[in-house]
């Protein structure tokens, strides 16, 4: 936590007269004004970044020696009247006289609060003071304003209404890189922007509906969730206004008390508009710690132009203000006035609602109003989620009513950079634990430790077990040079280790684990790097050579020459963003733009692909490749093989947020054609005589398919529970819930029934058509340990990380398996006393294989060469190449 100190500042919840028997004065905020913070704000480029700005929070000190913070100024005043009567307490020869009421002649509003110059004089009768006595007598409250820790502080401005207002922003770049020329490496690091990036997954149900991840973000510095992000933003009017949205998942407050304690106390950062700093903005902030901006100057959310999320402002059925967001992954989401998501629906109907905690949620769940309780699926399944009493989130509960437990790093004053309420460990059911570790100083380049905190390490904690005591295994490490960019990544034992050799203004080298150096040049596009080139050193029959990527203007990879100089070639719809054209195996001097257009001929060598999209979704719906076209027919979309009737797969109820039918394909058409290098695109000539290939499908309201039939028209037809019935208690309870598989019967009507499913959604119990039951049991993980079909089993064991250990067969044979500290395959054995070995270099490949019989006689041996481009270059077996 940052304080920000401001000069001679009393801060009251209005206008008033006091009463004081001593000599006060007290004067306006200390902060700069309005026009020069507007200034400041409106040089900076938003082209490439988002804003977040936060009401500060004011605090009060003292007039005591060793002035101390207050969280009122009642408290603030209290202890100076005592400090103060008690250094200069009246004689009994003075007759001491109070001048005056404490009466302010003017004030402005601050944060909702009266800001105010006035004073209070005491003298001795009858001699009143001169001017300069006058001003001898006068104190003053020094206050303090609190921003959340990385937001800048000392900032002010004039809202609508004429009052100021104090506040804290917050800049951040936080796109991802684009994914041309795969700029993520090793554990990941990006280089070119010096990110370090860990994505944690605690939870996923089977059916891919509920889940619950972390995204650690350096340039954050910290883990984004559902529970600590997602949010979207509307800064455009009224412009100055609080939002009444907090920031507290993100960020706590913290001071020190008057015995010099540091206190950790939850409080609520008010998300603020941004203003008319140049443009009126919307922010979304979403759970990967993403933040895009949408200019508002028309009224509309406009995204820079290499941004596919799309934003609509709606109101919904009792008149409250929405914002429905469409994702570039074919998702929408809504979200409430207050920037609150609400819920987040898939193209093909299935939505996840959010639901969080009001002023009668009990705090032994949540302290305040507006965190997230409960994430469910469309079938009532839910992740439900606890705080303590400061606003952390430190249990989520699974279906079965499985805790997941988190601990945060412990207090420390200001949240100085070692700490800030961290993640510093997660732990699992089954007891393994993820720990974070932050600002190790042999990791960081920084000669102050930076705040905040920046991931170093990750560690894994292994429970004991009947065979091993329990362990702590560092699994991962970060580094970073001293303006806090990534500079390393590996994993344990030095394995798959990435270094930034060198970095400078466009360029960055990277060495990846087989010392092989490339020299990544990039530029800065709507504030993301994008790759220009990239060199790679000389391998094993080739020499050194370069990638290299030129685009267009927004940002779409427009042509690439690969490093055997051919050249491909992309055209794209610009409204969408969405590719339409790419042309392979052009040479290094081919124009991009003769070669994508329809019905050019093209260089003997080189393939087109052709692509048609959904008109609201981006899905493709024709695809033209060499010899081949394809044709996918969406719900609710004219289907060209039925004289262009709208296509209905799904009930009429089945409708998206917008109101529109869900995007479920319908059919799927496969034509052959004689254009054999794609150069014709979409209008290329059928062959008559090459029958059509065709898929179908139909679904229930939840978007769930019922029947599917393939090209030599065969069917296979699924039903679905509609209710949910479980008996015995969690975690063990079986049974089943609504939209899980009951039955499969296939185009010869064999039926299998899914008979008992856990509260995960796991099959449990299964009946094939022939009568045949299948048992099925799972950890505490949703990791299976034993299948049993007509009283076979087969049963599996795993270690603390999930890697699987041994499978036992039903005769009792088994396999076992072995890995190395950073989780890679070492080794396979079998009961019989067989076995494989596995020698692996730095980057994972297999340089040696040894196969070795029951007596440990070497029965089979490879040998691989690896080049310096991690390419295989010779392989040996036994003695012969």
């Amino acid at each position: 936590m940052r304080d920000q100190s401001i000069d001679v500042v009393c801060v009251g919840s209005g206008p008033r007269i006091q009463r004081w028997k001593a000599a006060i004065s007290l004067a306006k905020l200390g902060l700069p004004s309005a026009a020069v913070v507007l200034s400041l704000l409106s040089s900076l480029s938003f082209a490439g970044t988002a804003i977040t700005r936060v009401e500060a929070k004011l605090l009060w000190r003292d007039v005591c020696t060793g002035a101390n913070f207050y969280d009122t100024e009642s408290q603030a005043v209290q202890a100076s009247i005592v400090c103060l009567q008690a250094s200069s307490p009246p004689t009994a020869s003075q007759v001491t006289t109070y001048y005056g009421d404490f009466a302010c002649p003017s004030s402005v509003t601050t944060n909702g609060q009266a800001v105010y110059r006035c004073s209070h004089v005491q003298y001795t009768f009858p001699n009143q003071p001169s001017a300069s006595q006058l001003a001898a007598t006068r104190s003053a409250y020094i206050a303090g304003s609190k921003c959340p820790d990385g937001f800048s502080g000392r900032q002010t401005a004039i809202d609508s209404d004429g009052n100021t207002v104090s506040y804290c922003t917050l800049v951040k770049t936080t796109f991802d890189p684009p994914s041309k020329g795969c700029p993520w490496v090793g554990d990941p690091i990006e280089p070119t922007s010096g990110i370090t990036k860990e994505t944690e997954l605690d939870y996923r149900a089977p059916n891919g509906l509920l889940e619950f991840v972390r995204t650690y973000r350096s340039d954050i510095g910290q883990f984004t969730s559902a529970v600590s992000s997602s949010g979207f933003f509307d800064y455009s009017s009224p412009p100055l206004a609080p939002m009444g949205r907090c920031v507290d998942g993100r960020y706590n407050t913290m001071h020190t008390d008057a015995s010099g304690n540091a206190i950790k106390a939850s409080y609520c950062f008010p998300v603020m508009p941004i203003g008319s700093v140049d443009k009126p903005h919307a922010l979304l902030w979403d759970e990967t710690g993403r933040q895009i901006d949408f200019d508002m100057s028309s009224g509309t959310p406009v995204p820079n132009a290499d941004i596919n999320d799309r934003a609509v402002k709606t109101t919904d059925a009792s008149g409250n203000v929405q914002w429905r967001l469409t994702r570039e992954d074919n998702t929408v989401e809504l979200y409430a006035a207050n920037g609150a998501l609400l819920s987040r629906t898939t193209a093909d109907g299935k939505t996840v609602t959010y639901s969080y905690s009001t002023a009668s949620t009990p705090t032994t769940i949540a302290p305040t109003s507006g965190l997230l309780i409960a994430q469910t699926d469309p079938f009532g399944r839910a992740l439900s989620f606890r705080y303590n009493s400061t606003g952390l989130m430190t249990q989520m509960t699974d279906p079965a009513g499985r805790a997941y437990n988190y601990t945060y790093d412990t207090t420390s004053a200001e949240c100085a950079a070692g700490t800030c309420n961290r993640v510093v460990q997660v732990q699992f059911p089954d007891q393994f634990a993820r720990q974070y570790l932050y600002n190790e100083s042999s990791l960081i380049g920084a000669s102050t430790p930076p705040s905040p905190p920046l991931l170093t390490g990750i560690n894994e904690v292994w429970p004991a077990t009947s065979n091993s005591a329990r362990q702590t295994v560092r699994a991962s490490t970060f580094g970073y040079d001293s303006s806090n960019l990534s500079i390393l990544t590996q994993r344990a034992g030095g394995l798959d280790q990435y270094t930034v050799t060198s970095r400078s203004s466009g360029s960055v080298t990277v060495k990846d684990p087989l010392g092989a150096q490339r020299t990544t040049a990039y530029q800065t596009l709507f504030g993301a790097t994008y790759p220009s080139s990239r060199s790679q050193p000389a391998g094993s029959g080739c020499s050194a050579s370069t990638t290299s990527w030129n685009y267009d203007a927004h940002g779409n990879a427009a042509s690439t020459l690969d490093v055997n100089a051919h050249r491909t070639c992309s055209a794209y719809d610009l409204s969408r963003n969405l590719e339409t054209t790419r042309v392979a195996g052009l040479s290094n001097t081919a124009t991009c733009s003769t070669y994508t257009a329809t019905g050019t001929i093209l260089p003997a060598g080189s393939r087109k692909v052709s692509m048609q999209w959904h008109p609201e979704w981006r899905l493709e719906v024709k695809r033209a490749e060499p010899g081949t076209i394809i044709t996918s027919v969406y719900n609710g979309q004219p289907d060209p093989f039925n004289a262009n009737a709208m296509a209905s797969c799904a009930p009429s109820t089945a409708l998206l947020p917008d109101g529109k039918p869900i995007a479920v394909l319908c059919t799927q058409v496969e034509q052959a054609t004689t254009d054999m290098d794609g150069s014709q695109g979409l209008s290329a000539s059928l062959q008559s005589a090459v029958p059509n290939r065709v898929r179908s499908w139909t679904y229930n309201a939840y978007g769930q398919v019922l029947t599917e039939t393939d090209p030599l028209n065969n069917t296979t037809t699924y039903t679905y529970y509609s209710d949910t019935s479980f008996t015995g208690a969690d975690p063990n309870a079986v049974g089943h819930t609504l939209g899980d598989l009951q039955s499969v019967t296939n185009a010869k009507g064999q039926m299998t029934r899914y008979t008992k499913y856990d509260k995960h959604g796991n099959v449990l119990e299964s009946v094939d058509a022939n009568g045949v039951t299948t048992t099925n049991t799972y950890d505490l993980r949703q990791r299976l340990l034993s299948v049993s079909v007509g009283g076979q089993s087969t049963s599996y064991t795993y270690d603390a990380t999930g890697q699987l250990l041994n499978v036992t067969a039903p005769d009792g044979s088994s396999i076992g398996f072995t890995y190395d500290g950073a989780h890679r395959l070492t080794g396979v054995s079998d009961s019989q006393g067989n076995s494989i070995s596995y020698t692996l270099d730095a980057i994972g490949n297999r340089t040696q294989e040894q196969a070795k019989d029951s007596s440990g006689t070497l029965s089979r041996q490879i040998t691989r060469v690896i080049d310096s481009l991690n390419r295989l270059q010779k392989v040996t077996v036994g003695t012969a190449q």
